[in-house]
């Protein structure tokens, strides 16, 4: 479907994956950051779990299959590991988007997030827009530092979403009480600080559901 996107219209593309990364999902990457708009939008969500597969040595032969020209220079087993693994992906989606850009002048590709999370698997998701002179201005004019998960280069370690376990009635209070304000904790219940720093950063961005019977 991608090449078959109107060129002169802006999209939000995303490109959400439930595998780690292989040839064909870089295809598609490639694919867009060459015919997409400038203004336009892309999203990669990937599989980035070290237990996807064995080992290192696994993971080290499987990207060296699979994207081996965007690999950074001196890679090895080492860098697989579990602690590494998602920064040695992230440098080879940076070296595709910088390599694949470099045929297109006029635009960059700008970083907006950089998400992992956990939902059975962790996954990664990065999105950036593509860029001309008019989006590099809006971009700059941006307020960032009021978005604490942003993530404007691929330098910065990712922003981990992390969600504690509440019950409702937790919920609702600890929401009467946001932003939290300097190092505020709650009185009607205990809860451990590197949850509520956590939900502290997201309690805006977090859904609330509830089950309805129509």
């Amino acid at each position: 479907m991608i090449p078959t996107l109107n060129p002169d219209k802006k999209h939000l593309l995303w490109l959400d994956y439930d595998d780690i990364l292989q040839d064909y999902m870089v295809s598609h990457m490639v694919d867009a950051l060459t015919i997409l708009s400038p203004g336009s939008i892309i999203v990669l969500t990937i599989d980035v779990d070290s237990k996807s597969l064995d080992d290192n040595k696994a993971w080290f032969n499987h990207l060296t299959d699979e994207v081996s020209d965007y690999l950074p220079s001196g890679l090895s087993s080492q860098d697989c590991g579990s602690k590494e693994l998602t920064t040695t992906i992230l440098a080879v989606l940076h070296n595709m988007i910088t390599h694949t850009m470099s045929s297109r002048a006029e635009l960059d590709f700008k970083l907006l997030f950089n998400f992992l999370y956990a939902d059975g698997h962790t996954m990664l998701t990065i999105g950036g827009v593509l860029a001309g002179r008019e989006d590099r201005r809006i971009l700059r004019s941006c307020e960032w530092d009021r978005f604490p998960f942003c993530r404007r280069n691929f330098d910065q370690a990712p922003f981990t979403i992390k969600v504690p376990n509440f019950t409702r009635r937790e919920r609702f209070y600890l929401d009467s009480h946001m932003p939290r304000i300097a190092d505020w904790i709650p009185k009607a219940f205990q809860i451990e600080e590197e949850d509520l720093s956590a939900y502290s950063k997201i309690f805006g961005y977090c859904p609330l559901y509830g089950e309805l019977l129509l």
